[in-house]
């Protein structure tokens, strides 16, 4: 399972058809969702959305608050 996303406005929004986007991978999801993430694996997640995204605000936790409302 993939998930498609984007930044708008500093913020992780599902894609909508219009402008650049990204996928998260099942595995990813899985970890973000975990409660008790690895710091290591975290780190490396909240690289990889600050890469995309540009600049250095706190995605994961955006990110895992959308997974387990999509769930």
């Amino acid at each position: 399972m993939l998930v498609r996303l984007k930044c708008e406005d500093k913020k992780l929004v599902l894609f909508n058809n219009y402008g650049r986007s990204f996928y998260i991978c099942k595995d990813c999801i899985s970890k973000i969702v975990q409660t008790d993430i690895d710091q290591r694996v975290y780190k490396k997640i909240d690289k990889a959305l600050c890469r995309e995204c540009k600049n250095k605000d706190k995605y994961v936790l955006q990110l895992k608050e959308m997974l387990t409302d999509v769930r």
